[in-house]
């Protein structure tokens, strides 16, 4: 698959199968609330799994078991970005032309948009319920807030697909689990912070800042004003949002390595 403007199909028939219109309002948000209520599923599904699985999840506190539970859903949505975002990258050889081109289109994001805001819609709820006792919930739901706008504007517009394509999600989710369960001086703990904060440093904030520097980036000026504002918007809250994230993990990872104070737990929650 190539990354395709939409095109006359009198001038390319071969290429009209794979392309798509902007996805419709009414269909996504059908789409996002059954993905939102299947996350919602799987969140009580781990927790009844961790339950009869693991004493020490037992013995956290009701707010940490929700923060648990959450973790492992996060982890499955994760590995789903993960391999969607590879897909994409090894079926699309031209990245380089997909962020030449603000109207390009990827169709396995717009097939998994849906499952994108989903993700999003369930965790914040989760978020607002457990405002209190969570901590970093005010960046999280900022974060939470950009994507939900943006994706949503991305896949009902029908451009901005080169900025959706970016298969960063963290690898932290396991972070709090392990730390709970005693093993934050271990080396599987310590492993984890190192692959986080590489990729953290690789995906979140040198590929979003070749992405933002790329053509496609400046096209945005081309948009109408309510959907450029959307854009720019995105573009500074996300990436100033991924450099405060990425101090924190380095932070928590040389507390980790025991370079600096006393290891924590919560240095970022899976995004």
């Amino acid at each position: 698959l190539t990354p395709s403007r939409p095109t006359s199909p009198s001038l390319i028939p071969s290429l009209t199968p794979l392309l798509k219109m902007p996805r419709l309002h009414s269909e996504l948000a059908r789409e996002t609330f059954a993905y939102a209520a299947a996350f919602l599923a799987l969140h009580f599904v781990c927790r009844t799994l961790s339950h009869y699985a693991s004493p020490t999840f037992r013995r956290c506190s009701p707010s940490d078991k929700a923060y648990w539970a959450a973790s492992m859903v996060s982890t499955v949505n994760a590995v789903a970005v993960a391999a969607v975002a590879i897909q994409v990258f090894v079926t699309e050889p031209g990245l380089t032309a997909l962020a030449d081109d603000l109207h390009a289109s990827v169709p396995e994001l717009e097939s998994w948009g849906g499952f994108f805001l989903g993700y999003f819609v369930a965790d914040q709820l989760g978020n607002a319920y457990w405002w209190r006792e969570w901590s970093g919930v005010e960046a999280t739901t900022v974060h939470h807030v950009i994507g939900m706008v943006a994706y949503w504007r991305v896949l009902t517009g029908g451009f901005g697909h080169f900025l959706a394509a970016r298969g960063d999600h963290s690898v932290c989710e396991p972070e709090m689990v392990l730390a709970k369960a005693g093993w934050s001086g271990t080396l599987a703990y310590k492993a984890n912070g190192v692959v986080l904060v590489l990729g953290w440093l690789a995906l979140r904030i040198l590929l979003f800042g070749w992405a933002l520097s790329q053509r496609a980036s400046e096209q945005v000026a081309e948009l109408d004003a309510p959907n450029a504002a959307i854009m720019y918007f995105a573009f500074a809250g996300g990436y100033l949002l991924q450099w405060f994230w990425g101090y924190k993990l380095l932070r928590g990872l040389l507390k980790a390595l025991g370079v600096v104070g006393k290891s924590g737990t919560r240095d970022a929650k899976a995004l």
